[in-house]
């Protein structure tokens, strides 16, 4: 078994030769995921333009409402998404929104 120098200026003299691995292993693991990124090939439409078909799905609350919500029947509460809490709506843009929000549960 091995046993600790007893002079105390002898321990950690390996950190430099230890931290000189560490970046060396942290270099090598950014340099393989720069590679592996730039071999993926984004999928066209004949006319070469991205494909963006597909699923897509959003983590936060703001599929329900940009605004800040509370909690209702149809909706979890959410903080939104928009910039100074609310949408600038003229007024016309924001009775349609009132009507479209009444008419939510009776749309199909």
């Amino acid at each position: 078994m091995r046993t600790l120098p007893a002079n105390p200026q002898h321990r950690g003299r390996n950190h430099p030769l230890m931290l000189t691995k560490l970046l060396g292993i942290v270099i090598v693991c950014l340099l393989s995921t720069q590679v592996l990124a730039a071999d993926k090939k984004i999928p066209r439409l004949s006319n070469g333009k991205p494909d963006f078909s597909g699923i897509w799905q959003t983590t936060s609350a703001a599929d329900y409402d940009l605004e800040p919500h509370s909690n209702r029947k149809d909706a979890p509460p959410g903080a939104g998404i928009v910039e100074g809490n609310f949408i600038p709506y003229l007024p016309k843009a924001l009775e349609q929104k009132q009507k479209n929000f009444a008419a939510r549960d009776i749309l199909p």
